[in-house]
C-alpha cells in the first residue's frame, strides 16, 4: 500500500467504499424483498386458509342440505300416504265400508308408491293387530289383501330384479319383531314419530345398492296404530360426493357421506364398500362420533397439519348423517403457494436486475473516481516534476503552475508558485551578489598584482641600495 501512488490509493479506496455501499444497499435491498415476500406468504396463507375453510364448510352444507332434502322429499311421500292411509281408513268406518275393499285399497296404495317413485325400492304398511278395521281375524294368511298368518295388515311391496315390476310381500309376525328391523317397525310405533333407519345394503338381480327406510306413524287421537314406510335408494348420494370432490380442488382431496351408526353412504371412491363401517386416516372412531353427536358444522386440522376435515352434520327425522371432506394441505394453499412462486420469481429477476445495475453502477463509479483521481492528482505530480527539475539543476524559475482551482490541490499550487517567486528572487539577488563579488575579486587581483609589481622594483631598488653600500664599505676598508 505504501508503493502505490496517490491516484491509486484514492482510486481502490473510493472504488472499495462504492462497492462496500453497492452491495450493503442491493443486500438491503434483497433482504427487504424476501422479508416481504414470507410476510406476504403468511397473510395470503392465512387468508387462504380462512377461505377454504369457509368455502369447504359452504360446500359441505351445502351437501348436506342436498341429501337431507332428498331425504326429506321421502318423507312427505311417506307422510302423504300415510295421511291417506287415515283418510281411507276413516271414510270406511264411517261410510260402514267393507274391510276387504278397505284393505285393497290401501294395498293397492302401497304398490303404486312403489311403481310411482325411481328412487322408492320398497314400501310398506303396517297396521297394530285389529286397530285398521277390527278385522284381522277374517283375514288370517289373506295376503291377497296384504294380511299376514294372524290378519294383521301388513303388505310389503319390493321392485323385481329387473327393476321394472313389483313384487308383493307381506310382513310376518317374526318379522315385524325382529330385532334388525327395529328401527323400521318398532321405532315408529314406539316413538310415535317418523324413524329414519341405518343404511343396509341391498341386492337386485346382479345389483347391489344401498337403501334406508322411512318409517311414518299412522296417529289416532295422539296414538300410532301403524305406520307406513319406504325403501330409499340411496345411489345418487354418490353423484353428490362425486360432484363435490371434483369442483373442490380438482378431486385431490376426498369426500364422504357416513349414517349415524358410521357406515360409508357415499363416497368419491368407487373403490371403498358402501354400507361398512367408516375408517379414516385422518380421524378416529372417537372423533367420528364426536362429531354425529355434536351435530355442528366442524373444521379441524390433523396432529401433523397436512390434512384439513370439515365435517357438517345431516340432520333428519330421529338420524343425523353426516358429510365429511378430507383435504390436503398442499391443495388448499395451491393458491398461496402460486402467488408465492410468483412473487418468489419476481424477486429473483429483481435481485439480478439489482446485481447487473449495482455491478455497472460499480464500474462507472470506479472509472469516474480513477479520472477524478488523476484530475487531482495530475496538478501534484506536475509540482512533483518542477520540484525534480529544480532538484536537478535543470529548472526554469520563471514558468508557472496554472491555478484552476481554489481547493487544496489550487492552494498547493499557488504556495509552489509564490514559492518560486521567492526562490526566483533569492536567487537573482545571489546572481547579483556573485557577481558584485566577482568584480571585487578581479579588482583586488589586480590591486594584487599592481602591489607585486611595486614590491619587485622597490626589492629591486633596496637590492641596488645594499650592493652599492655594501661597495662603498670595501672601498673605505
Amino acid at each position: 500500500m505504501r508503493t502505490l501512488s496517490v491516484q491509486w490509493k484514492i482510486t481502490l479506496l473510493a472504488g472499495l467504499c462504492l462497492l462496500i455501499t453497492s452491495l450493503s444497499l442491493v443486500g438491503f435491498s434483497v433482504y427487504n424483498a424476501v422479508g416481504n415476500q414470507h410476510m406476504i406468504k403468511a397473510q395470503t396463507s392465512e387468508s387462504v386458509i380462512d377461505m377454504s375453510t369457509q368455502l369447504l364448510q359452504t360446500q359441505a352444507l351445502l351437501n348436506a342440505t342436498e341429501v337431507a332434502e332428498y331425504l326429506n322429499e321421502a318423507t312427505y311421500r311417506a307422510e302423504m300416504a300415510a295421511t291417506n292411509a287415515l283418510f281411507y281408513k276413516t271414510n270406511t268406518e264411517e261410510n260402514f265400508g267393507s274391510s276387504e275393499e278397505l284393505r285393497t285399497a290401501l294395498d293397492e296404495m302401497v304398490r303404486r308408491t312403489v311403481l310411482q317413485f325411481d328412487t322408492v325400492v320398497g314400501a310398506y304398511m303396517v297396521f297394530e293387530p285389529n286397530m285398521l278395521d277390527s278385522e284381522d281375524s277374517n283375514y288370517k294368511n289373506a295376503d291377497y289383501v296384504g294380511s299376514n298368518e294372524i290378519g294383521r295388515f301388513a303388505p310389503y311391496w319390493i321392485t323385481a330384479a329387473n327393476g321394472e315390476n313389483v313384487i308383493a310381500n307381506v310382513l310376518s309376525e317374526a318379522r315385524i319383531s325382529a330385532d334388525h328391523d327395529s328401527e323400521r317397525f318398532f321405532c315408529p310405533i314406539a316413538s310415535g314419530g317418523n324413524c329414519v333407519s341405518s343404511p343396509r345394503i341391498n341386492t337386485q338381480g346382479d345389483n347391489q345398492f344401498l337403501s334406508t327406510s322411512i318409517s311414518v306413524p299412522i296417529v289416532v287421537e295422539g296414538e300410532s296404530i301403524g305406520f307406513f314406510g319406504i325403501d330409499l335408494n340411496l345411489n345418487s348420494l354418490i353423484a353428490i360426493a362425486q360432484e363435490s370432490d371434483q369442483t373442490l380442488f380438482d378431486g385431490v382431496g376426498h369426500a364422504f357421506i357416513i349414517s349415524q351408526d358410521g357406515s360409508l353412504i357415499a363416497s368419491d371412491n368407487g373403490e371403498l364398500p358402501l354400507g361398512q363401517p367408516f375408517t379414516s386416516d385422518r380421524l378416529g372412531d372417537n372423533q367420528i362420533t364426536d362429531l354425529l353427536f355434536g351435530q355442528a358444522v366442524s373444521t379441524q386440522w390433523t396432529e401433523d397439519g397436512n390434512w384439513m376435515t370439515v365435517f357438517a352434520p345431516i340432520m333428519v327425522a330421529n338420524q343425523t348423517w353426516g358429510v365429511i371432506f378430507e383435504i390436503p394441505k398442499s391443495a388448499v394453499l395451491a393458491d398461496s403457494q402460486a402467488l408465492d412462486d410468483v412473487i418468489g420469481e419476481h424477486v429473483r429477476s429483481a435481485v439480478r436486475t439489482e446485481l447487473l445495475a449495482g455491478s455497472a453502477f460499480v464500474i462507472v463509479g470506479l472509472a469516474l473516481i480513477a479520472l477524478l483521481a488523476r484530475s487531482i492528482v495530475n496538478p501534484i505530480r506536475e509540482v512533483v516534476s518542477r520540484l525534480d527539475d529544480i532538484a536537478s539543476g535543470e529548472g526554469d524559475l520563471t514558468q508557472r503552475i496554472e491555478i484552476r482551482n481554489q481547493d487544496e490541490v489550487g492552494q498547493l499550487a499557488k504556495g509552489f508558485n509564490l514559492f518560486l517567486d521567492k526562490l526566483q528572487k533569492t536567487i537573482s539577488e545571489v546572481v547579483d551578489t556573485t557577481l558584485q563579488v566577482a568584480a571585487t575579486t578581479n579588482q583586488s587581483k589586480v590591486a594584487a598584482v599592481e602591489t607585486r609589481s611595486s614590491s619587485e622594483s622597490q626589492f629591486k631598488e633596496v637590492d641596488l641600495v645594499a650592493t652599492a653600500s655594501e661597495e662603498m664599505t670595501q672601498r673605505r676598508a
